[in-house]
Parts: C-alpha cells; structure tokens; sequence
C-alpha cells in the first residue's frame, strides 16, 4: 500500500509495478515500496535477478541493498525487514529466520514477525537492541506497530491496542490506521459502502468525512499525525499503486488553530506558511565497534516496606512489609515463552523472549508468630482490590520498595486472606475507644498483574 513519511511525503508500488516517490518514479519493474527514513525509500527490483534497491530522494541516487529480492518489504526508524518464499525472513540487521513471516516493521525500526509463516501466530515484536515481546498468541491482522511499545491490530473481528494507544470503539470498517496528533490518537478508516472517515479514539461520536461513499475504492490507507495540528492520509484508487492512482490529502483536526475540517479548505484552522530547502550530505563510511560487556542480575535495594498508590484512595506506605514475594526480585522476573507443536514425525519448538505484561506477582504475609499485618493494611489492600481503575484512565502504581528500586503499573486482581475468600476475626476487629485495631491472624495474598515499569 502507499506509505507515508513522518513529514506527510508519499511513496508507492506494488510488486510488479512502478516504485515511484512523491509521483516520481525511482524504480521498474518494482514493488514493496516503503519508507527506511524521511529521505531513503526501498523497493524490492527486477527481474534479472529481483533484488533490494535503496532510493535516496535527496540526491536521486539507488545503492543496493541485498541480492535478494522480497514477496514482502516492510520499513521505518532506518530498519528494514523482508520476507521471500523459501528463504525466510531476513532484515538489514542480519537476522535470518528461516520459518518466520512479517507483519510490520515501526517508526522505531521494530519489527512484527510471525513466529511460523504457516501457522495461524504467534506474534511477536523485536526491538532494535534485540528485546522481544508478545503481541498475540494467535492470529492477527492489520498490525500496524506504533512506536514505543505500541501497536494495534484486528483479532477476531476486533481491533485491539497496546501501550498508550486508546482503544477505539467502531463499527464495521476496513483499512484501519492510527496516527497521534499532540497528544490524542486519531483512527481513520473506510466504511463499507460509505465514506472514509476520521475520529479520535476516544470519541466516535462526531466522525470527519473525507470522502464520499461514491468516491473511488480506498486501497489501503495510509496515515501520519503532522506537527502542524493536521493528519496525512493515502490511499490508491486501485492495487497497481500507478503514481496516478494516488491519493494524498489532509485532515484538520483542528489543533493548533481551529475547527475540525476537511482538507478541501473548510474548517478556520490558521493559515500556515512553510519553506523547505533540500541539502547534500555526503555518507560517512560506517564504523563499527564490538565490545563483550558482561551483563550481571541487578543487586536488590532495600528502601523501604513497601508502597502502592492508587489514582483516586492516594498513596498508601505498609506498615508490614511481605514475609514472601513471587516474581519480583530486583527487576520483575520475567520467563521466557516456550511454544512446541507436535509433527508427523516429530516436534516444532519455539522460544522467545517473554513480556513484562505476562507477568503476575504476589505478596504474601505468612502470619509468622500468629499476626499477619494490622486490621487498617488489610482494610486498605481491600479497598484498592475492589474500587479498580479503568486502564483507559489510568493504572494503580507499585512501589515493592523492601527488594527494588523501580515502580510499576499494575492491576490489583486479587486479595486472599486465610487461603480462600476475605476471612475476618474478632482478633483483627479488636475496639477500644479508638476504634478497630487489632491484627490479622490469617495469612495474606495480594496478586498484582504487571503492566508496565514506571520512568525512573
């Protein structure tokens, strides 16, 4: 499909095709044409043989990339990623995965890879120091990565998001995008038989129409928040992706400036002015360095009892830190994933990396010597348990300050007290004229699920 730079530029073709660059064509026969950055495109070029060609738009110059060509060509954040029927998966970092298949590759430079090509998932995203994460554990579609640990994709029929990425509730729809303007998310998607429309993610209620529903096929949008307040947005009227079958235009979200419009010059948004100069910069040759750095486990810091703060009760310091603590050390613990499926003749065994969202902890108070905790801690876990936040809005934050320095995201989901169920006893009810305060005499479980770390 057409893609766009983070400066609103446009590039196209398909396999077979042109490989052209703001309607000027760069490459042919070609396809796969993405962005590597604001100013190199790739393409995948032929046919004697099909290979990797690298457009610079600044200078008008192609470099080869790699002898081999491509059935699929992502790109973004200077990385690019490739898949060819039986080779693999490969990518301009030297990762080789012969079984693997692509989905995505983000404006970061992580890439989305499908752990069997055959099978129906998982997916999974590499970052470009080489972490690794789950995104699903089946099958998906539209993946469209976003940055920063963000992502969204259809699943089931349903669009779903991670990160800080708001989850859109819509109608039926096709060829969904999301583009952040400021510091609100847009979708801008087609509507079966309707228009092509554009809401924030957290109000559908007033959608722009950019087009018509009888306006020309909407192939595959494209979408980009822009610094001036706008979104570009572009699509092909067919799937040969000719320069002339292009569509680019624009949204006025109406930040900075004015009222949502369409780009056809409704809307009050101000008028802005804009100069552009184009500079030669001559490539330095590439140094590159290796150094063995040995990684050890970080060495616990004890600060503390322990502290959780929720958005709306406030902070809350124990005042008995836990006698046990599951998957949290000085980092939370986080397990690799193993996948295997049985063959005709033998077993296909995955691994990755595992994600911090897998992860779920638990604090225990053992009751050692018949007490617990104080009747006023327990009653404050009970109330964070059952009051819970909608992540939309926010996160209760976890501060496991007896063993680590860090503090993370977390949803509370669920509090144990005498091994099933909340159990009480006239120990911890304990009243005097200053009312209950007594001890617990029943061991404590809290089990929080991980969502993210905190910034430091």
């Amino acid at each position: 499909m057409p893609k766009l730079n983070s400066l609103g530029k446009w590039c196209a073709g398909i396999g077979g095709t042109q490989a052209s660059y703001e309607g000027e064509i760069v490459g042919q026969p070609a396809g796969g044409t993405s962005f590597v950055d604001d100013t190199h495109v790739i393409f995948s070029k032929g046919p004697d043989p099909y290979h990797l060609v690298i457009h610079d738009i600044t200078t008008g110059i192609n470099v080869d990339a790699s002898t081999l060509g491509a059935n699929e060509l992502k790109a973004g954040g200077g990385v690019w990623a490739a898949w060819l029927s039986g080779y693999g998966l490969f990518t301009s970092a030297g990762l080789h995965l012969e079984n693997a298949g692509l989905a995505d590759v983000g404006p970061d430079g992580a890439i989305c890879i499908k752990a069997d090509y055959l099978g129906f998932g998982p997916y999974y995203v590499r970052e470009t120091n080489g972490d690794e994460w789950s995104l699903t554990a089946g099958d998906a579609s539209n993946i469209q990565l976003l940055g920063n640990g963000r992502a969204q994709w259809q699943e089931g029929g349903t669009i779903r998001t991670i990160g800080d990425v708001p989850m859109p509730t819509l109608g039926e729809h096709y060829a969904v995008h999301m583009a952040l303007v400021g510091s609100i998310w847009w979708c801008v998607y087609a509507v079966p038989g309707g228009p092509l429309v554009a809401h924030p993610n957290t109000d559908a209620n007033n959608p722009i129409a950019v087009h018509g529903a009888d306006a020309e096929h909407f192939f595959a949008v494209d979408c980009q928040g822009l610094s001036d307040g706008r979104i570009a947005y572009v699509y092909s009227r067919n799937e040969g992706e000719a320069p002339g079958e292009i569509i680019r235009d624009y949204i006025d979200t109406g930040s900075p400036g004015g009222s949502a419009g369409g780009s056809n010059g409704s809307g009050s948004a101000m008028a802005i002015l804009t100069s552009s100069a184009t500079f030669t910069v001559v490539d330095a040759s590439p140094a590159i360095a290796l150094l063995t750095i040995p990684s050890l486990p970080a060495w616990p810091v004890q600060s503390g009892r322990g502290r959780i703060v929720h958005p709306i009760l406030g902070p809350f310091d124990y005042e008995v830190k836990p006698d046990e603590w599951v998957n949290i050390d000085a980092d939370v613990v986080i397990a690799p994933v193993w996948g295997s499926t049985r063959t005709l003749v033998s077993a296909a065994n995955v691994l990755w990396q595992g994600h911090i969202r897998d992860v779920v902890v638990e604090e225990r108070w053992k009751a050692l010597g018949g007490l617990a905790m104080p009747i006023a801690q327990l009653r404050m876990l009970l109330m964070i348990w059952t009051n819970p936040i909608d992540p939309a809005t926010g996160y209760v934050q976890w501060y496991p300050n007896y063993i680590s320095p860090l503090g993370y995201n977390v949803l509370p989901v669920g509090l144990q007290v005498g091994g099933a169920g909340i159990t009480f006893d006239d120990v911890g009810n304990y009243a005097d004229e200053n009312g209950p305060d007594g001890w617990v005499t029943n061991s404590v479980t809290f089990t929080l699920k991980l969502v993210e770390r905190l910034t430091p």
